[in-house]
């Protein structure tokens, strides 16, 4: 679903959607824009930023408060 080889607006509505929710999507279009179209560095809207940056910020909370819940049991599952 990521927009590597095909640009985000020429896909259907339904995959534009989908590909808006993904935020690997996000970082391709920022990539993008930055180094080949001659807009400004940054893709999107500021819903889009937020969307990304609230994400990436509650995952990495979920993924820390899981390592502590379960570091004395890590070996274990190793």
């Amino acid at each position: 679903m990521t927009p590597i080889f095909w640009s985000l607006s020429e896909a259907n509505e339904i995959l534009q959607i989908m590909a808006s929710l993904n935020p690997f999507a996000y970082l391709l279009m920022n990539y993008r824009y930055a180094m080949v179209f001659e807009g400004g560095p940054l893709y999107g809207e500021m819903a889009d930023h937020l969307y990304f940056w609230s994400l990436t910020i509650i995952l990495i909370y979920i993924g820390v408060h899981i390592h502590y819940r379960f570091k004395n049991k890590l070996v274990d599952y190793l």
